[in-house]
């Protein structure tokens, strides 16, 4: 005769039941955080994703921004390429130039008697201006959409950038609280589970959970560098120092120019070599020419650590160094700053770097995307409930 099963004693009960309750907390906390906020961050995290790769993009679509080149063929030098540009251009007076990956053309902004703020993509192995452009293009317009929405600026940080980099506390928040809720979480990794017959509440909720767990790394480290950004915001708009100002030369040492002298030829390529002589294992990526007759060149490299970016001020006529920042000398804001910001936009190993971080970003859009389905169809599952259970109560009332 079998026997009966035995009823748990009440201490145990409790501590059952108490451990459901708390589950269930923990469960609410995470729905809650899928509200429709999510689906502010899901466009976020789209325009993030493509921001990663906005050059690249551009790269596929429009041949003028591409460094076409025979094989065997070198770079020109700097002072080449100038002097390339202000003959296609006249009267280009020139604010910077970016490097960029191997594959792209320089991007140079100027100015011209015609044009306000203009950007040149250069071929910088014919020194060919393929492509003139004003406003934003395509890679600014990404980078400021995601960024700060294209709200404008008045002094201070724009509301947009707030409003982005707020989006940390949920994501971070959601992390926690859905480590918690789905048990034993890293089976996704070994034993991945996605069910595509058994209807769509089972489908999105596979899809949420196995994408939840191959991006946690990921949505841990995006909430950790955006809420730095929100910090810097705040440091900005408080007047907090967030860097070294680029030093300025003594203007007993600026040469001395008559009306209508040619103004001074910069050495740029020699303030490149300089630059690598103070971090010989650093790759320069953009160099900014002085903006009035004291200021310094400035050339800003990717160090032999490459989540860091270094500094080099250059004495724009003696070709001296001035001023470095690197690690050592670097207040720890500037490089928290420097090492966020590379692993926020992976943007410091290349190309299979960005496509790791595209692909993440991917997943992790799909997975607000899934959470937003869930939270949609669960609460207008509720609704029905709530519906079917009025009309209930009404038909008895009326009986």
């Amino acid at each position: 005769m079998r026997s009966l099963p035995q009823a748990k004693p009440n201490g145990e009960t409790t501590k059952v039941n108490r451990g459901k309750s708390r589950t269930r907390l923990w469960f609410l906390a995470h729905s809650w955080l899928a509200m429709p906020i999510w689906v502010f961050l899901f466009f976020v995290c789209v325009t993030g994703t493509i921001a990663t790769v906005d050059k690249e993009i551009m790269w596929l679509i429009d041949p003028t921004v591409r460094a076409v080149h025979e094989d065997g063929a070198q770079r020109k030098p700097i002072n080449a390429i100038v002097e390339d540009i202000r003959r296609q251009i006249p009267g280009a007076a020139i604010d910077s130039i970016a490097f960029g990956e191997p594959y792209m053309a320089l991007r140079v902004r100027f100015y011209a008697p015609d044009i306000a703020s203009g950007v040149a993509w250069v071929n910088p192995y014919s020194g060919e201006v393929q492509r003139v452009a004003q406003g934003l293009n395509f890679s600014d317009f990404v980078v400021a959409l995601h960024g700060w929405l294209l709200m404008p600026w008045f002094g201070g940080t724009a509301i947009g950038w707030y409003a982005v980099t707020a989006l940390g506390f949920p994501m971070l928040g959601s992390a926690i609280t859905g480590m918690v809720v789905y048990k034993r979480f890293w089976r996704a990794y070994t034993q991945p589970r996605l069910r595509l017959s058994q209807g769509a509440r089972v489908f999105w909720g596979d899809l949420h959970r196995l994408a939840g767990a191959w991006t946690l790394w990921f949505v841990i480290l995006i909430a950790i560098t955006g809420l730095w950004f929100m910090v810097r915001g705040i440091m900005y708009d408080l007047h907090m120092p967030l860097g070294v100002e680029p030093p300025d030369i003594p203007r007993r040492e600026a040469p001395l120019r008559v009306g209508g002298d040619p103004l001074p030829v910069l050495d740029l390529d020699g303030a490149l070599a300089a630059a690598r002589q103070i971090s010989p294992g650093a790759t320069p990526n953009y160099l900014a020419l002085p903006e009035h007759a004291l200021g310094t060149i400035t050339v800003y490299s990717r160090s032999a650590f490459p989540l860091l970016m270094e500094g080099v001020w250059v004495h724009p006529y003696s070709g001296d160094v001035v001023a470095t920042r690197d690690a050592s000398i670097a207040r720890p804001v500037e490089v928290i700053s420097s090492v966020n910001a590379s692993l926020h936009y992976g943007n410091f190993g290349g190309l299979w770097v960005k496509l790791i971080w595209t692909f993440f970003g991917i997943l992790l859009s799909t997975m607000v995307a899934s959470g937003t389905v869930i939270w949609l169809k669960r609460t207008a599952q509720a609704a029905r409930k709530a519906e079917q259970q009025n009309e209930t109560l009404v038909a008895e009332a009326a009986e």
